[in-house]
């Protein structure tokens, strides 16, 4: 195409107007996005080609296989393996949930157990399996809009319309027809909400779809009839089964503490996957630290997110802020109250003191910080905050809070307290 441009006299920016097509469009064509059928035709036309560009686009697109890697040594979920399962099950049946939406704090395993699992029944889906990361919680990006990730999609499924001049709404409906006759499994990870999501789903057909999230997404859910999957910690024994596949049995069979000392690592990681791969990869990296010295180190409430870190992008400090910044500044100012407190527990009533707020609006950022997976709802009226998460925002605290403020915060509670003689929880 460049040879006949040159041959022209036409330059891509001059040809984009007589294309009709955008300059930033012709531009992703320029460096490596696949043209469509429609766009190679289009420019057979006007550049008299005589169908040469055409055949160089062809129509054998090959089926796509996007999943990454499942992650190694993967344990336990076997109840949200056999929710899934039961969802696929169900698939051909009439008015089947087609949407499967898995839920849960930073660090807690969604990509992991949604990998897992699209692997495990990827053969079910001869169409093609697609991924996309929707950037809903990063470091380095906003969260990625829809109409690019339906261009994305559009083109790996091999579009034979062209993509670039279409708005939302048609992309959307061209997803949904090329998808119509398909068996395709589409992952949709790290979605921000659900007006994020709602534009790539397909319609009709024998598609199945997984959403991960941090955020609760009970909108997506009433509009598709989706499933919900809330992921929560490991237990002890899940924990620990984490680290024995990932250290071996040869590393720990040399360590004389590792026998007692892993159920005490697995609480001191907090029952998070995340901390306890981070944790497992010291132990791995130096074989002269023991279980036990690993337990004293994260025994310093101080140093545990410092200990938790393997780099600047994979630490336990790191994925918290993500979602943090995510928080409006109210959510954000009673997740670092609550922090503050000695309290297992904390209740509405305690919140709306502690931040001099009316009752109901606590009740409100109460359930915007569980709907972001910041808070645990224990049921009832009772709340609490992962240790970890309590770690994080203390150090938040420090960095953003007023003393007099926090002293004025406290004084209030403690006076609440005595009133209502609550000593073993706020």
């Amino acid at each position: 195409m460049e040879r006949l441009l040159l041959r022209r006299g036409l330059s891509w920016r001059k040809f984009a107007d007589l294309a009709g097509y955008t300059p930033g469009w012709l531009s992703k064509i320029k460096h490596g996005t696949p043209p469509s059928v429609d766009f190679a035709r289009r420019c057979d036309e006007l550049l008299e080609a005589r169908g040469t560009l055409l055949a160089l686009v062809g129509s054998n697109v090959p089926r796509p296989a996007e999943l990454p890697a499942a992650v190694a040594g993967f344990v336990g979920r076997r109840g949200h393996l056999d929710q899934l399962d039961a969802l696929l099950a169900k698939l051909h049946r009439p008015g089947a949930s087609r949407i499967a939406v898995i839920e849960g704090a930073p660090g807690v395993g969604k990509t992991a157990l949604a990998l897992r699992w699209a692997h495990d029944v990827s053969h079910r889906f001869p169409d093609g399996q697609l991924f996309v990361d929707l950037g809903g919680f990063s470091h380095d990006r906003f969260p990625a809009a829809p109409e690019d990730v339906l261009e994305e999609l559009l083109l790996a499924l091999g579009s034979p319309v062209d993509v670039g001049p279409l708005d939302l709404t048609r992309r959307a409906a061209l997803l949904r027809s090329m998808l119509a006759d398909r068996e395709v499994l589409l992952v949709l990870d790290n979605a921000a909400d659900s007006d994020q999501v709602q534009p790539l789903l397909p319609g009709s057909g024998c598609c199945f779809v997984v959403v991960t999230s941090r955020r609760s997404l009970p909108a997506l859910a009433v509009r598709t009839h989706g499933e919900r999957l809330d992921v929560g910690r490991l237990t002890d024994a899940e924990g620990e089964e984490l680290l024995r596949e990932a250290l071996g049995k040869a590393r720990l069979d040399a360590d004389p503490s590792a026998q007692k000392g892993l159920t005490e690592l697995v609480r001191r990681c907090g029952h998070l996957p995340l901390a306890l791969r981070i944790a497992a990869e010291h132990l791995i990296t130096d074989p002269l630290l023991s279980v036990g010295d690993l337990v004293r180190h994260l025994d310093e409430e101080n140093n545990r997110l410092d200990v938790l870190a393997l780099d600047d992008q994979v630490a336990v400090r790191t994925v918290f802020s993500w979602s943090y910044r995510r928080l409006a500044d109210e959510e954000r100012r009673v997740l670092r109250l609550i922090s503050t407190l000695k309290c297992t527990e904390i209740t509405t009533a305690a919140v709306a003191v502690l931040a001099a707020v009316e009752y109901e609006q606590a009740q409100q950022l109460l359930y915007s910080l569980v709907c972001a997976h910041m808070l645990e709802h224990l049921g009832g009226d009772r709340y609490r905050l992962h240790e970890l998460l309590g770690l994080f925002a203390a150090e938040r605290v420090e960095q953003e809070d007023d003393r007099a403020q926090l002293a004025a915060a406290t004084a209030r509670l403690e006076q609440w307290s005595a009133l209502d003689r609550l000593p073993t929880h706020c």
